[in-house]
């Protein structure tokens, strides 16, 4: 029996998603991401059909991690999607999975929609952001061992986070600016919420996979 992966539809989608247990029997043709892995028998399947009708089956590689939710995530890009698989994560686009990328964030444990046309990744120590043609920024280093995403305020397009701040030793707020992954941190008392803020627990798309 194979893992599950969790589909998230956070943006439209121009193809359709449908787990599957095994290939055994299956027609469509078969994509190992990234090729040349070695695959465990327990990894996710998942049979992606495109607008035109056709389709093919993926199978993800293990990632760095073990024991996490592996996902499939739509992005701000109808024709691509997003695999995290064992915290490792591929841009993929649905009609031509060979041309895959994997995307420089290592490990990824949490995927958030922080807009219409922005999605992020977090890693332990930096925020890499997605958008309609893939990659967008990479954040400088928000912690130095995890952090978490309290809120994101659509008005002034930023996201406040809590992490370890080794220059002060303990935990920090800091500021994230969507636009350019710019970071500023904050001093005690500059991390009240603004009026067009969302609280983290208000989020409409916030995936976790490691607690």
């Amino acid at each position: 029996m194979t893992s599950s992966i969790l589909p998230i539809d956070w943006f439209h989608r121009n193809y359709s998603v449908k787990r599957i247990r095994e290939i055994a029997g299956q027609e469509a043709p078969v994509s190992l991401i990234p090729l040349g892995s070695q695959r465990s028998k327990d990894g996710p399947l998942v049979e992606i059909t495109d607008m035109s009708g056709r389709s093919w089956t993926l199978m993800c590689g293990a990632g760095p991690l073990t024991g996490v939710q592996d996902v499939l995530v739509a992005t701000p890009n109808p024709d691509c999607l997003l695999v995290v698989s064992g915290g490792q994560g591929y841009w993929v686009p649905a009609t031509e999975p060979s041309r895959y990328q994997a995307v420089a964030a290592i490990p990824i444990v949490q995927v958030t929609k922080a807009s219409k046309d922005l999605l992020l990744l977090s890693t332990f120590t930096t925020v890499v952001a997605l958008g309609a043609e893939g990659r967008v920024w990479e954040s400088a280093r928000v912690s130095l061992d995890g952090f978490s995403i309290i809120s994101i305020d659509a008005t002034t397009r930023s996201l406040l986070g809590k992490g370890f701040n080794p220059h002060v030793s303990s935990d920090g707020f800091f500021r994230l600016s969507l636009d350019a992954g710019i970071v500023t941190l904050l001093r005690e008392g500059e991390e009240g919420l603004d009026q067009g803020e969302r609280p983290a627990e208000a989020l409409a798309g916030a995936a976790l996979f490691v607690h």
